[in-house]
């Protein structure tokens, strides 16, 4: 091989990196400015927060509203009922997921620590005294 052919061959890969550049720059702006970005958010529920926790509290929420709106005996008993039922569960699902905990602390450490500092960092949002 000569010294013009290697130049050129040289040339000839520069030019198609470049332009395979250029190419990835413009398609990377294109989707940058065209597609949406999702936000995935954190959740900030406790380890031991269910569905059916949610449903509890959704139904006391409603409960009470309907009290404060009729003002009426049987709202105040439903909602008292339904205040009494949201605390019963929390205080069962917790005891539930610590006694988990505690089982699985036994063999395997990391994991009783990590839900060890997940419920020492969430205790005070989440209270059924």
């Amino acid at each position: 091989m000569n010294t013009n052919s290697l130049q050129q061959h040289v040339n000839e890969q520069l030019e198609e990196t470049t332009f395979l550049t250029s190419v990835l720059d413009k398609i990377a702006t294109a989707t940058d400015h065209h597609i949406p970005r999702k936000r995935i958010r954190p959740t900030n529920n406790p380890p031991w927060f269910s569905q059916e926790i949610k449903r509890l509290i959704n139904a006391r929420q409603h409960s009470y509203r309907r009290f404060k709106r009729y003002q009426t005996e049987p709202h105040r008993q439903e909602h008292i009922h339904a205040c009494r039922a949201v605390k019963r569960t929390i205080k069962s699902t917790k005891r539930n997921k610590e006694i988990t905990v505690a089982a699985q602390g036994k063999t395997n450490q990391k994991s009783f620590y990590k839900s060890e500092r997940q419920t020492t960092q969430k205790r005070h949002y989440w209270t059924t005294d």
